[in-house]
């Protein structure tokens, strides 16, 4: 993904311009998928999570805010990115280049705005290294931009290191997820009002049956 070695260095401005309409700050969306992800695990419980694309950390650090007892490590292909990741995180976890650095008994594996970066003949194979890293009754959690939303696609389509992006509904997610034998697959639809409208917030979260959510989140466990 040269695209990310590109805007490594200016990754949260370019972030920050291409969602300046929506009125909340990158680390909003960041902060968001964080406390979901606490939902779904206890945040109490320690648990061992790899951010598998992580970037910069952006996610991870959110994480580490969230859920301080955790061990986080960190994947990426792009060690520009990797080399901007802060030494909060690098210091407790590993974060890499090599997958093979990490270990397979991490209680969830995240893949956060990754999957319609690759190339969609290769997302499968993205998949099962995601899931090799995963422990028996792990869970997998993919956070993606949803193409059902037009305001998504729109942002989507103007994002310079989105410019070989390909979004992928949530069947083609969930194909994948039985494909390579993960169970107890659920969705959910997430993001639905923007700052001007942060008071109904709370209401989200009776609307994730309702596919016009910016986004949405898939999770399947290991058997």
């Amino acid at each position: 993904m040269p695209e990310f070695d590109r805007h490594s260095d200016r990754y949260l401005e370019t972030l920050q311009q291409a969602i300046a309409f929506s009125g909340d700050e990158a680390s909003y969306f960041a902060d968001y998928k964080a406390v979901k992800l606490t939902e779904i695990m206890d945040k109490n419980v320690f648990n061992k999570v790899l951010d598998f694309g992580c970037g910069i950390g952006s996610v991870s650090v959110a994480i580490q805010t969230t859920a301080p007892t955790w061990q986080i490590n960190g994947f990426d292909i792009s060690r520009d990115s990797l080399a901007r990741v802060p030494s909060s995180l690098t210091e407790k976890g590993i974060f890499t280049s090599n997958i093979e650095d990490l270990g397979s008994d991490h209680d969830a594996v995240l893949l956060t705005g990754v999957m319609h970066h690759i190339n969609p003949e290769e997302r499968r194979s993205a998949l099962d290294l995601a899931l090799d890293r995963l422990k028996p009754g792990g869970l997998l959690v993919v956070f993606e931009h949803n193409p059902w939303n037009p305001v998504t696609s729109w942002v989507v389509d103007r994002c310079p290191f989105d410019e070989n992006a390909i979004l992928l509904p949530p069947p083609e997610i969930v194909s994948i997820f039985q494909t390579i034998g993960l169970v107890n697959i659920k969705r959910q639809f997430i993001i639905f009002f923007p700052n001007i409208t942060k008071f109904l917030r709370p209401l989200e979260r009776w609307l994730t049956w309702c596919p016009l959510g910016a986004q949405y989140v898939i999770v399947g466990e290991k058997a």
